[in-house]
């Protein structure tokens, strides 16, 4: 209690906990600020249900109505943006759209190699499965995040990408800016 008195927000990421299952008692407590809610599309780590985000997101809002629900995973263009928030979200977290982003510190070149395959493969990994672009395994493979090696480009040691589904959204890298006024048409 003295992190909140001093501010701090306590945000628990929902990976493979099904959304009743949160500790009723933190969030009795005023402990929970925000419930995130990843569905099994994003990139990273995520849980095996095959429940759409919109669902998921309705059914913790439901549980939860006076915690912020932060909608994340596999959330690709502005129809699912708005969907999350008519379902409940208060926000929708982002991450392969901004990750092929022209600011994004991952190569032009292993981006390119993204764009050419889109092939998302479910990579074993401890724990719970990653969603991911694999480009070669390497000497040193952990099996988990090779993502700072795409960063060096085609002369780096391959290794693999975590990417969602939005990358079917996604045809060209574009800044953050342009990648913003797609997503939130002015009007």
């Amino acid at each position: 209690m003295k992190l909140k008195a001093k501010g701090v927000k306590f945000i628990i990421k929902c990976l493979f906990v099904p959304v009743e299952d949160i500790s009723v008692s933190l969030i009795k407590h005023n402990i929970i600020d925000a419930i995130v809610i990843k569905s099994n599309k994003g990139a990273g780590k995520v849980h095996t249900s095959d429940i759409p985000i919109f669902r998921l997101v309705r059914k913790a809002k439901h549980l939860y109505p006076n915690i912020h629900i932060i909608a994340s995973g596999g959330i690709a263009n502005s129809e699912d943006i708005q969907g999350c928030l008519k379902a409940g979200a208060t926000a929708v977290g982002l991450g392969t759209v901004f990750a092929m982003s022209k600011e994004c510190r991952i190569s032009l070149e292993s981006k390119a190699r993204v764009l050419a395959n889109k092939n998302i493969v479910s990579i074993d990994a401890v724990g719970l499965p990653q969603n991911g672009i694999v480009f070669e395994k390497h000497e040193g493979w952990d099996n988990e995040n090779n993502s700072k090696a795409l960063e060096k480009g085609v002369e780096g040691k391959g290794g693999h990408l975590l990417i969602g589904h939005a990358i079917h959204q996604i045809n060209e890298i574009l800044s953050v800016e342009e990648i913003v006024k797609k997503l939130v048409p002015e009007g």
